[in-house]
C-alpha cells in the first residue's frame, strides 16, 4: 500500500483498477479535470498504465490477484481489503473528498463503499455491455451510474443511470482514415489485449499463407505478439515473405490503429470505442474467459450495427480467417461501409459528459 496524505479537503477521487479497460477511461476524465487536482486510486496492475502521473497524484492499494474461488486467494483478499478499509476510512474522514468516481476493478469496491456510507457524492462508469460485478453491487448505493452502451445487461433499471458513451484518450480523436485502394498496400493491424493473444499468433500467420499470392503480397502486418511467441511468428513471416512489424507492448497503439485498413482484435469496450473514434473496420474475436462473457456482448453490439464482424474464438480457424480476409479485402466497399458505421457509434463527447456530471456532483 502506498500511503499519501491529501493536501486539502474536497478533492475528486478517481478509482480504477486492474486492466487498461478500466484505467484508460478514468485517465481520460482525470486529465480533463487536471486543474482541480484530482487523485487517482488504483492497484499495482492499474499503476502500470499510470506511470506518467506524479506520485503525489495517485494512491496504490493492493487487494491481491487471482480468482476469488480459491480459499487462499479469498483469504488474502479479505485481509488486504480490511487493511485498505481501515486506512481509507481514516483518510476519507480526515480529508473528505468532494466526489468519488469509480471505473471498475475489484480494488475500487472499498473506496466507493466507504464514500457511500459517508454520504459523499459517488459516480460509477461501466465500460462494458454487461455490468461488472463490482459496479453491479455498487449500483444500488451510488449517486449516479454512467454507461458506455445504450443497453447494459445486468444493470439495475433505476432512474439514476445515464448513457454517456466511453471516454477515450485524446490521441484517438480528430482522425480521418486513409481510404483503402483497390491496388497498393493493405495495412492489417492485430491487437491481442494488454499482453497479446496466443490464439492470434497461432491462427493468423497460418491464415495469411492461405491467401492468394497477389493479395498476400499487398499485406503489411502490424501484430502484437506474446513474448514467448515472438521468435516463431517472426521466423514464419520472414520465411513466407510477409511484410511485418511485430511488438509485445507499444505506446504507439493509437498511431498503429490510425494507419490500419482493418484491425483484428479482442472485444474490450475501451479498444472498440477507440476504434469507433478512428472509423476503423474491425474483426472482433471476443476473449472467451472474460467474466460474464462480456466481450461477446460488446462485439455483438458493434456487429449488429454493421460496424464490424465477430467470430467466436472456437470458430476462429486459419481457413475461417483466410476466407474472411479474401471476402473483405477484395471487396473494399464492405470495409468502407463498416468504417462509416463504426464512426456513427463513436461518442466523442463522453469525456465532456462525465466531467459535467462530476462537476455538478461537486457543486451539490
Amino acid at each position: 500500500m502506498t500511503h499519501i496524505e491529501l493536501s486539502s479537503k474536497g478533492r475528486i477521487i478517481f478509482c480504477a483498477a486492474g486492466t487498461g479497460g478500466h484505467v484508460f477511461p478514468a485517465l481520460s476524465v482525470f486529465a480533463a479535470l487536471k486543474d482541480q487536482q484530482p487523485l487517482l486510486l488504483t492497484d499495482p496492475r492499474g499503476a502500470a498504465y499510470c506511470q506518467d502521473i506524479p506520485e503525489e497524484e495517485k494512491l496504490i492499494l493492493d487487494s491481491g490477484k487471482g480468482s476469488l474461488t480459491s480459499a487462499k486467494v479469498l483469504g488474502a483478499f479479505l485481509k488486504k481489503s480490511y487493511a485498505n478499509a481501515r486506512y481509507l476510512n481514516k483518510l476519507w474522514h480526515e480529508n473528505r473528498p468532494s466526489v468519488v468516481v469509480g471505473f471498475g476493478g475489484r480494488s475500487t469496491f472499498i473506496p466507493l463503499l466507504i464514500a457511500c456510507k459517508m454520504r459523499i457524492p459517488t459516480l460509477i462508469h461501466e465500460q462494458n455491455a454487461v455490468m461488472g460485478r463490482t459496479n453491479r453491487v455498487l449500483s444500488y448505493m451510488v449517486t449516479c451510474i454512467m454507461l458506455s452502451f445504450p443497453e447494459t445487461r445486468r444493470c439495475p433499471k433505476i432512474g439514476k443511470r445515464y448513457y454517456t458513451g466511453m471516454p477515450i484518450r485524446s490521441e484517438f480523436l480528430g482522425h480521418t482514415p486513409e481510404p483503402l485502394k483497390k491496388r497498393g498496400d493493405i495495412r492489417l493491424c492485430i491487437l491481442g489485449g494488454s499482453q497479446g493473444a496466443h490464439v492470434f499468433s497461432s491462427v493468423i500467420p497460418r491464415a495469411l499463407i492461405l491467401l492468394p499470392e497477389a493479395l498476400r503480397k499487398r499485406l503489411f502486418v502490424v501484430q502484437q505478439v506474446q513474448e514467448e511467441a515472438l521468435p516463431f511468428v517472426e521466423a514464419f513471416y520472414t520465411v513466407h515473405a510477409i511484410r511485418h512489424e511485430l511488438f509485445c507492448f507499444s505506446d504507439r497503439v493509437a498511431f498503429l490503429m490510425k494507419g490500419a485498413h482493418l484491425v483484428i482484435c479482442r472485444a474490450g469496450a475501451s479498444s472498440l470505442a477507440e476504434l469507433a473514434a478512428l472509423a476503423c473496420p474491425t474483426l472482433m474475436i471476443p476473449y472467451p474467459h472474460a467474466l460474464d462473457d462480456h466481450q461477446k456482448d460488446n462485439a455483438y453490439f458493434y456487429a449488429e450495427h454493421r460496424a464490424g464482424w465477430c467470430i467466436l474464438e472456437q470458430d476462429f480457424t486459419p481457413q475461417r480467417c483466410a476466407d474472411f480476409l479474401v471476402e473483405h479485402l477484395v471487396d473494399i466497399s464492405s470495409l468502407e461501409n463498416a468504417g462509416k458505421a463504426m464512426h456513427t457509434l463513436a461518442k466523442v463527447e463522453a469525456t465532456e459528459k462525465l466531467v459535467s456530471a462530476i462537476v455538478s456532483l461537486k457543486q451539490g
